[in-house]
């Protein structure tokens, strides 16, 4: 599954941030573009897409001053649209710093433009943008703000337009825009039909499910792009960027999978966080399309012949991260966070009945997972004898005192340049800051994921 991003868009009119619904009624949000843009950035978007509206519809040069500023002000990638009539005015932007070129009205005048942006600046750079309205059955490319249909095909303009180098294609659905009632799936199923580039909706977000839904529902849209729910503080980026962590992907069509005779495929379930094995079970095609949809495992008993969902009856649910097969398609891993034990038995995984084990390798297997659960067995069953326990026994001032001193032992180890030192006191500290995390009820995933939304891939 390709990377999924999140488009913060702002339209520019007058050097201000402005917005409206289905291309109509203007009205000022911001007098402030590079304000809003630090905003955006801090908030989590991957990019941030300029539309010189004015330019466009007025026949006025981009408002490159401004852009000037934007680009010094943020580090995140910056697409710029509206008012790009020629290569020279790529040339400029990119000048300037700019790397992503969108182009929408001039490509319809003047199709071999997209050739030249391509050849120069390549395809990644790129990016075509169509303002797309459904007319009696068909979808029309519409100029103008909207208002000048051109009569061409929606679905054979987007296909033209890659073949002719664009590697990215912003769909812009007028009837939905603003409106904030989901993008336009249905338009986007029909248009991106015979698109192998990335794509991006545009035009309907409302909520936060709309994001995953369009994701979710369309493999070929890679991007999700909204002006007013951000605008208005409606939902966060940061928000949308939480509820996608929780996607599954899965990496494969159920259809290509090789199901057995019975219909079953084994699936085997893995730790997502510390990749330990936890159980086998076996799924049907119904098991598996539950599994996704609902985002929990579930799987098919053989000696019952019905479906199950793991943690019904204990409350052990296992939360789907990620599905994938193997080279022959014929077995599944499926890495889930966990809400307890795995095995009927209490026991964390299903495997712990050692058949053999090399002596010499034997805690070759150990993690942070297994020491945190260590630290979190000592604080639920304390030991008279265990510093662990001591430490919160003591309390969290304790706990913070020492992480204290042992940042400062990093430090002077470090300082002198004793790497077998820093390496003893680094671990120190990484233990008491576990210990702190067992106090706070902060899990390893918790961490995981705050790190993964700081990741810009």
């Amino acid at each position: 599954m390709k990377t999924k991003s999140i488009y913060a868009c702002m339209d520019i009119k007058g050097g201000k941030v402005v917005k409206g619904v289905k291309f109509a009624d203007i009205q000022e949000i911001s007098a402030d573009p590079v304000a809003l843009a630090q905003k955006y950035e801090q908030d989590g978007a991957d990019y941030l897409v300029f539309y010189d509206i004015g330019a466009t519809v007025d026949n006025k040069d981009i408002f490159y001053d401004k852009i000037a500023e934007i680009l010094k002000a943020v580090n995140i990638p910056v697409v710029v649209g509206g008012g790009i009539r020629t290569l020279s005015d790529c040339d400029r932007l990119y000048d300037l710093g700019v790397r992503h070129f969108s182009i929408n009205s001039a490509a319809i005048r003047n199709p071999a433009l997209l050739q030249e942006v391509s050849a120069k600046y390549g395809s990644d750079s790129l990016i075509l943008s169509v303002d797309v309205k459904k007319v009696g059955a068909a979808y029309h490319v519409f100029l103008g703000a909207g208002k000048e249909d051109t009569g061409l095909d929606a679905k054979k303009w987007i296909e033209k337009g890659v073949a002719l180098g664009a590697g990215t294609v912003v769909i812009n659905s007028i009837d939905t825009d603003g409106v904030k009632e989901g993008y336009d799936l249905a338009m986007l199923e029909i248009l991106t039909e015979n698109v192998s580039c990335n794509v991006v909706a545009s035009g309907g977000a409302g909520k936060i499910e709309d994001f995953l839904e369009v994701f979710r529902k369309n493999k070929k849209v890679t991007g999700a792009l909204a002006a007013s729910i951000f605008h208005y503080d409606l939902v966060s980026i940061k928000e949308i960027k939480e509820a996608m962590g929780t996607m599954i992907d899965i990496d494969i069509d159920i259809d290509n999978l090789k199901f057995d005779e019975r219909g079953l495929i084994p699936a085997i379930v893995v730790d997502a966080q510390n990749n330990n094995t936890l159980m086998l079970a076996y799924m049907n095609r119904e098991s598996l399309t539950l599994s996704i949809e609902k985002r929990l495992t579930h799987f098919y008993s053989r000696s019952r012949q019905s479906l199950w969902l793991k943690g019904e009856t204990s409350g052990n649910y296992q939360h789907i991260v990620k599905i994938v097969a193997d080279c022959d398609l014929d077995t599944l891993l499926v890495y889930v966070n966990k809400d307890g034990p795995a095995c009927h038995t209490g026991e964390e995984s299903c495997f712990f009945n050692i058949v053999y084990q090399d002596e010499e390798k034997k805690d070759a297997a150990f993690s942070l997972a297994k020491l945190y659960d260590l630290i979190l067995g000592r604080k639920e069953n304390p030991g008279e004898k265990s510093y662990t326990s001591y430490l919160f026994r003591e309390g969290r001032d304790k706990i913070l005192k020492k992480i204290g001193e042992e940042s400062t032992e990093v430090v002077i180890a470090a300082k002198g340049d004793d790497k077998g030192e820093t390496i003893y006191e680094l671990a120190d500290l990484l233990y008491h800051s576990l210990v702190l995390m067992a106090d706070m009820d902060i899990q390893i995933s918790d961490i995981l994921a705050e790190l993964a939304g700081r990741y810009k891939g």
